[in-house]
């Protein structure tokens, strides 16, 4: 016997109406628990073992209505109906739900993973772009002038350009795990740009 059979034949409906709160009169019924009314339209047939509201239509048996009240699957009200009521039913944990169970987290996990790893790649792509054309105008600039320091900037600049036009994608992520901040402080406390997007101006940390 499977344990829905087992706890509809052992349960009464009117028990586990009672038990989930409903304030049934002397002929089994009570103001709807599904929807607001002044006048009771919720009635239970304890012969049937069945519900039913006459207002809004919602019928069933014991699990149904645990189902609809709890918002619970017929199976976990199937369980909550055991502790409810102490039945005392043994409950042996179905292993091809388990299986399932892990196969369908393995999926939901491998999509996420999936997601997670294109929305990176598309975030590392758009950084990369944006940090060469950064790096391009910042060695345009430093070439007007002439001074060793900027001969020493040059040259680092120089070495982060050979990184961006390179195929090797582990050493670009070096470079992105890095010197993101690097780039980042060019970015904002050097370079101002004027409206066409050209540098006019380089401030000094």
């Amino acid at each position: 016997m499977n344990i829905f059979k087992e706890v509809k034949e052992r349960s009464d409906i009117l028990d586990v109406a009672r038990a989930i709160g409903l304030n049934l009169n002397r002929y089994n019924k009570c103001l709807c628990p599904f929807h607001n009314e002044k006048t009771p339209s919720f009635s239970i047939c304890s012969k049937r073992q069945l519900f039913k509201c006459f207002a809004c239509g919602e019928s069933g048996d014991s699990i149904a209505l645990v189902s609809k009240h709890k918002g619970l699957n017929n199976y976990e009200s199937v369980l909550y109906i055991n502790k409810l009521l102490n039945l005392g039913i043994e409950v042996k944990e179905d292993k091809s739900k388990v299986t399932n169970n892990k196969a369908k987290d393995n999926k939901i996990s491998r999509i996420e993973n999936y997601n997670n790893s294109k929305v990176i790649i598309e975030a590392f792509e758009k950084w990369e772009k944006d940090t060469f054309l950064l790096l391009s105008d910042y060695r345009r600039y430093l070439s007007e002038k002439d001074d060793e320091e900027t001969a020493e900037m040059l040259n680092i600049i120089d070495y982060y350009l050979d990184i961006f036009t390179s195929n090797d994608i582990e050493e670009k992520l070096e470079f992105y795990k890095y010197n993101k901040k690097v780039v980042q402080a060019i970015n904002e406390r050097f370079i101002k740009k004027d409206s066409w997007g050209r540098i006019f101006t380089i401030r000094s940390l």
